[in-house]
Parts: structure tokens; C-alpha cells; sequence
């Protein structure tokens, strides 16, 4: 007879990375579809991407996170019975809320291209979206139930297998679709319909990935579904007092998850109303663009590169706190904090240093707008790192309510500064970025502080942030005046390669001579042996 057990779970560290990692390929696939058809195509492609993006953190990675607690909770007590009917009455209200959500999508695609972007030509990237939307609520249900009955190889396989589907398939689609708009294009004297024609094509491989992830996830239920019912059949008798608790505890993961798309739709939304009604000389397509689809995307792009590496360092701090060992959690959280930043800062500071480099190689072009907007950006890579972090912790620690409330004040002050520094400073897209900078910042703060307080933890400023900022300076000034000198003559590829290459060495030496970086510390770098000799000869490490 089979029995209910977690020891052959997927660890949850790698359940996490492989989430990233698929979020990580679809901020690739929409890089490579910008690459093929321009700003254009990523400001007809934002609104719908994004809002699918919403959709699907929503209803499938919020619900999945929410059933798998609500049946996880139920299984150790063996009350399988209570957990089916739980997920059946779940089933119900999110199939119909995605069916409703992605119908109206569907019938108010027209409306919403007229009134936000001042056009009728992104309605069928709408309508794709919604049709996407409407079997995603189904997924998360079953997502949930199978890894809380302790089936976790499907869902590690179902975002990637979605990811991988949209951006093989999407990508095809993309180039088709943009090679017949471009003859569309001069038999009707336009220049937008290639653009048009490829941002559907990026939406029709989002489609397609989503309804293989659907059949993916249904699959993988019915090839289960003895085997769970020989659960329920062992398990305890139905209890009369069971309550589907799915409802409460997905209120607080769903604006946790959905918040990055959703900012970028709310300033999507504000800009091109804005813009539209108050300057009308400004193409604001173009730089909406240019600003939602070369930077932000990239933004991302290098926000999970970098939180990739410590889902695992997290998860240990995670441990500790559940089994009330708040000291030991205390002494992990200071190391996650200290080689976190020993990698966010100079990623944002190379980012900052290289920005034009980083858009022509990947995509084969770039104006001084977006060059000034990602290097503003590289300061966004770092907060949004540590906003990640830190809303994955507080969740965890049973404070999520403290982590809504921090999201809230961030919301405001985002919305606040949004309407100032567009309307009244007349910033225009700098302004957009620069008041998301702000409020993830401020967001960043309220959380440290939180966590600080549970753990009692102080900051250890000069080894986390003062040594590690001032040693990406120094690498980051080197390696400017490298890549002004060296663009023009081996090409944005390898011109990237050299500094990045660069860029490291200078870092790590700097740090290891000035003790940011101590020699027994040096086995946790990436190739840190290397300078293990220096690190020696200038001092000895004090244990």
C-alpha cells in the first residue's frame, strides 16, 4: 500500500529555482522578440505580456502556493478527504474566475487598446492574452493538489516546459509574422504593422506555451490519479467542521506575486493617457518602448540572474527560523546579507558602466534614450534583488501581513512620485523609472528593518555595502573607459566578454586587499582560489 511521505520531495529550493529559472527564459524570449521587431513591437507586445504575466502569478503560482499548504497541512494528519474536497471546491472558483477574467479580456480588447494606448491595433495581442488566461486557473488548483500529496517532478517541469514552448515557438512565430508586416507595411505606406504583426506573434507563442503546460498538468493529475485516490481511500474520515482555507491564504501571496507586472501596467496605463492628452508632439509609443521593452526587460533579465544563486541560502535561513533557532537564523541572514551584496552591487554598478554595450549586443541596437535609462536601471537591479528577498522571507516567517503592508506604502509612494515626476517635473519615462527606483527602495527599507527586528540582527554596513560599493566603483571606472575604448574596434560581444572579464578581476582584487574579502572566505567565490595567494600575503585570517 502506498503511504504519504516527504522524503522523496524535490527540495524546495530547486522547486523555487526552477520558477526563476522559466521567468529567467521568458524575459529572454521577449528580448529576442524585441530584437526582431523593435520599440514598436514592445509597446504593442507590454500590455498584453505583462498582463498575462499578472494573470498567471495570480492564478497559477499564488493558487499552486495556496492549495499545496491547505493539502500539505491536511496530509500530515492524513485528512486526504477534506484535502480533495477542498481542491474540488478551489477548482470551481478559479477555473471560473480565470474563464470570466480571460472573457473579458477577450470582450474588452478593443476598448482598452482605444482608450489606453490611442490605438486599435493591439487588440488581437488582447485577445490572445485572454485566451491564454482562461485555463490558467485550472493549472494552479492541480499544480497545488499534486505537490502537496507529494508529487513535485511535474510541477518542476511545468513552468519550464511553458517557457521553453513560448520562446521556440514564439520566437518562429515572431520572425514570420514581422517579415509579413514589413510587405504589409509598403503595400499600405505604413511602418507600424510589421511591429503589429510580430507582437502577435510573441502572444501566439505565450498561447501555445500555456495550453501545453495546461495538457502537461492534466496529464500528470490522471497518470496520478489512482494512486491519490488510494490516499483519500486510507486516509481519516471526512471531518464535518473542514473549511477550504485556500481563499484566506492566497490574499496575501497574490499581491506579492503579481506586483512587478503589475507596476509596469499601471505606469504602461499613466504615461501613454498622459502623454497622449499633454504632448502630443512626443512619440510616445516609441519611448514606452523603449523603456518598458529594452530596459525593464533587462532589468529583469539581471534581477534573477542575480537572486538565482541564494534561493538556497534563503531557504537555509528559513530553517533555522522554523525551528525557533533565531540565533542560528541570525548568523545565516548576516551572510546571505554580506554575499548577496558582494554580487548585487557590481552587477549594478557593470550594468551602470556598460549600459550601451549590454543593448546593442542583445539588441543589435541602441539610442542615448535607452542608454541613460539602463543606467539608471543598474540601481534597480540591486533594490528589486533585495526586494525579492525580502518579500520571499517575511512570507515565509509568518509575517505577511507585515510584508502587505510594506508592498502598500511602497504602492503609494510609487503612484505618488509617478504623477510627480511626469506631470509637474515633466521627466517622462526617466521619471516613470526613477519613481519604481524609489518605491522598491523604500519597500527595501521597511522590510530590512522588519526582519532586522525579528532576528535582532544589525547591519555590518562597512563589509556588506561600504567595501563591496567602493570596490565596484573602482573596477566599474576601469572598466568605462575600457569599453569606450575597445567598442569600436572588436565589437559589443566581445567588448562585453573582455569587461566583464575585467571587471572581476579589478573587483575581487580590490576587495581583497582592502579586507572585504578575507582568504577562508574566498572558497565561497566563484574562482576566489585564484587569489588566495594575495589574500595570504597580505594578512592572516583571525578566527
Amino acid at each position: 500500500m502506498k503511504t504519504y511521505s516527504e522524503e522523496k520531495r524535490i527540495k524546495p529550493h530547486i522547486l523555487t529555482a526552477a520558477v526563476y529559472l522559466a521567468a529567467l527564459v521568458m524575459m529572454v524570449y521577449f528580448i529576442m522578440a524585441v530584437r526582431i521587431c523593435g520599440e514598436k513591437g514592445a509597446f504593442f507586445a507590454v500590455g498584453p505580456f505583462f498582463i498575462y504575466c499578472v494573470l498567471y502569478c495570480s492564478f497559477v503560482l499564488a493558487v499552486q502556493k495556496a492549495v499545496y499548504i491547505m493539502v500539505r497541512l491536511r496530509a500530515r494528519r492524513s485528512q486526504f478527504h477534506n484535502a480533495e474536497t477542498n481542491m474540488q471546491r478551489s477548482m470551481r472558483i478559479f477555473s471560473i474566475s480565470s474563464l470570466v477574467m480571460g472573457g473579458l479580456l477577450i470582450a474588452l480588447s478593443y476598448i482598452l487598446c482605444s482608450v489606453v494606448l490611442g490605438t486599435d491595433r493591439g487588440f488581437i495581442q488582447l485577445i490572445l492574452a485572454g485566451v491564454s488566461v482562461i485555463f490558467l486557473g485550472i493549472q494552479g488548483v492541480l499544480r497545488g493538489y499534486l505537490q502537496g500529496i507529494g508529487y513535485t517532478k511535474p510541477i518542476v517541469l511545468s513552468d519550464l516546459l511553458i517557457a521553453l514552448v513560448s520562446i521556440v515557438s514564439g520566437t518562429i512565430a515572431v520572425g514570420i509574422l514581422y517579415n509579413y508586416g514589413l510587405k504589409v507595411n509598403k503595400l499600405l505606406h505604413a511602418n507600424e504593422f510589421s511591429a503589429v504583426y510580430g507582437s502577435t506573434g510573441l502572444m501566439a507563442g505565450i498561447l501555445l506555451g500555456s495550453l501545453v503546460g495546461l495538457i502537461q498538468t492534466v496529464i500528470s493529475y490522471h497518470l496520478r490519479k489512482g494512486e491519490i485516490q488510494e490516499f483519500v481511500k486510507n486516509g481519516a474520515p471526512r471531518y464535518l467542521d473542514n473549511k477550504n482555507d485556500v481563499l484566506a491564504g492566497i490574499r496575501p501571496l497574490m499581491p506579492l506575486y503579481a506586483t512587478p507586472a503589475l507596476a509596469v501596467l499601471v505606469d504602461l496605463c499613466f504615461y501613454c493617457i498622459f502623454t497622449r492628452k499633454v504632448h502630443k508632439d512626443i512619440d510616445y509609443m516609441a519611448s514606452f518602448g523603449i523603456y518598458a521593452g529594452y530596459v525593464i526587460c533587462t532589468i529583469a533579465l539581471f534581477t534573477l540572474i542575480c537572486t538565482l544563486p541564494y534561493i538556497k541560502s534563503m531557504n537555509r535561513v528559513m530553517a533555522r527560523i522554523e525551528r525557533d533557532e533565531f540565533e542560528g537564523a541570525r548568523d545565516r541572514y548576516r551572510r546571505l546579507i554580506r554575499f548577496s551584496n558582494m554580487f548585487f552591487i557590481p552587477v549594478s554598478v557593470f550594468v551602470f558602466a556598460t549600459a550601451e554595450t549590454i543593448l546593442i549586443a542583445l539588441f543589435g541596437k541602441s539610442n542615448a534614450l535607452a542608454n541613460s535609462l539602463l543606467s539608471l536601471g543598474g540601481l534597480m537591479i540591486m533594490c528589486a534583488s533585495h526586494a525579492i528577498m525580502s518579500s520571499w522571507l517575511l512570507n515565509h516567517m509568518g509575517k505577511s501581513v507585515a510584508a502587505l503592508v510594506n508592498l502598500g506604502i511602497g504602492w503609494a509612494f510609487h503612484i505618488i512620485l509617478l504623477v510627480l515626476f511626469v506631470w509637474p517635473l515633466n521627466m517622462g519615462v526617466m521619471g516613470v523609472l526613477l519613481s519604481g527606483i524609489l518605491a522598491v527602495g523604500i519597500y527595501d527599507a521597511f522590510c530590512y528593518l522588519m526582519i532586522s527586528r525579528v532576528l535582532h540582527h544589525r547591519h555590518e554596513w562597512m563589509m556588506s555595502f561600504v567595501l563591496p560599493l567602493a570596490s565596484a566603483a573602482a573596477a566599474g571606472l576601469v572598466v568605462f573607459l575600457l569599453n569606450k575604448l575597445l567598442i569600436n574596434v572588436i565589437g559589443d560581444i566581445l567588448t562585453l566578454i573582455v569587461c566583464a572579464l575585467i571587471f572581476w578581476l579589478v573587483y575581487m582584487l580590490v576587495m581583497v586587499v582592502t579586507g572585504g574579502l578575507l582568504a577562508h572566505e574566498l572558497k565561497k567565490v566563484p574562482f576566489g582560489n585564484l587569489f588566495y595567494g594575495i589574500s595570504t600575503a597580505i594578512r592572516r585570517d583571525r578566527y
